[in-house]
């Protein structure tokens, strides 16, 4: 008999914790528009910002998260036997910061600017922390449940 996996989980877990990861990122999304019609002075444009960016940014997300989904749950049962929390969110923190620093690289590459300046920029911080903040809010909904309890 095979020794328990601690973190193991169901396929609804893991759907949950997707959909989990695309709202929290749309919130970051609508908080970061809103701030920069702030930061740029006019609030009256954080209503545009949030007409177009929200529904633009929520099909880019669900894209995003449905190619990527398979990778995640890959990573997701080759860590089912780890039970330290810690390192579950470090390895989702890392791959949240892989995918922002993916978007922002390649919004530069297809408006043909400048990567270096584009990931220099407060916006590609703000979004690297969006996407990695998204990925463990993700995980920690996802796994609420675990480490599983043997009844055994």
């Amino acid at each position: 008999m095979s020794a328990p996996r601690p973190m193991a989980f169901t396929c609804h877990e893991f759907v949950s914790g997707v959909v989990a990861s695309w709202l929290a990122f749309l919130g970051l999304l609508a908080l970061g528009l809103t701030l920069m019609a702030i930061i740029a002075g006019d609030i009256t444009w954080a209503a545009v910002y949030l007409m177009v960016g929200i529904p633009i940014g929520a099909v880019v997300a669900a894209i995003v998260a449905l190619l990527g989904a398979p990778a995640v749950w890959y990573i997701g049962r080759a860590l089912a036997d780890v039970p330290q929390r810690g390192i579950h969110l470090a390895v989702y923190a890392a791959l949240g910061a892989v995918l922002g620093t993916s978007v922002v690289t390649i919004s530069a590459l297809t408006t043909a600017g400048d990567i270096g300046a584009a990931l220099a920029s407060p916006h590609a911080v703000y979004v690297i922390a969006a996407c990695t903040i998204a990925l463990m809010s993700g995980w920690a909904w996802g796994s609420r449940r675990s480490p599983r309890i043997s009844a055994g």
